[in-house]
């Protein structure tokens, strides 16, 4: 309702994003993250509603509340490791945290380097960036481990005969074999001209 208010033209940009800033973090601890992130993206519209001045210090409070949000999406598709898509998207999700933490950062520097603000915001900057470089390095060490793939260049099972072969080249042009016809000698011994004794019948006149 105080939200409602303030958007209605009762409050000033400033007043809606604290407003926002106080919903997204509520969201948040009530892990419904798709609203808070809504919320905090609402509280940095306002915060930076005048595109000719720099954006108000207390911007960060947005923008660390959109690192948290985007950091927890993230992880939670990270953790799908029966698909490698969705990990890859989660660390784009995580690249997306880490780049809001860091203007997050940039804004509280203002504080100076001792402000308790300042350096939570540092710590937590850093920390995203070791569970990203983690998370690099797991992948990479999955993949040479995964076994080699079978050669490409020829067909997976052998066809039967009589079937055309097909040869793929390196540069990915299929080539066409034509069949051959089975010589004498393979049919003699085939399983049509081969007795119970197991010895070839004599071919026919």
């Amino acid at each position: 309702e105080a939200l409602r208010i303030r958007e209605d033209g009762n409050g000033s940009h400033l007043d809606v994003a604290q407003v926002a800033v106080s919903l997204g973090s509520l969201t948040v601890e009530m892990a419904i993250f798709d609203a808070a992130r809504a919320f905090f993206d609402l509280a940095l519209r306002n915060y930076t509603f005048d595109e000719s001045a720099d954006a108000h210090p207390r911007a960060a409070h947005a923008l660390a509340g959109l690192a948290r949000v985007r950091r927890h999406q993230g992880s939670k598709m990270l953790q799908q490791r029966d698909s490698l898509s969705a990990r890859r998207a989660g660390l784009l999700v995580l690249d997306e945290a880490i780049n809001f933490q860091a203007q997050a950062v940039r804004s509280r520097a203002s504080l100076g380097q001792r402000h308790g603000l300042y350096q939570a915001s540092v710590a937590e900057l850093r920390a995203m960036e070791a569970q990203r470089d983690q998370i690099h390095r797991a992948m990479k060490s999955a993949d040479a481990d995964a076994p080699p793939s079978p050669p490409s260049s020829m067909a997976a099972s052998s066809p039967e005969r009589g079937s055309p072969l097909r040869e793929i080249s390196p540069s990915g042009q299929v080539r066409v074999i034509a069949p051959t016809a089975p010589t004498l000698a393979e049919c003699r011994g085939s399983p049509a001209n081969t007795p119970r004794n197991g010895n070839p019948a004599p071919p026919h006149d």
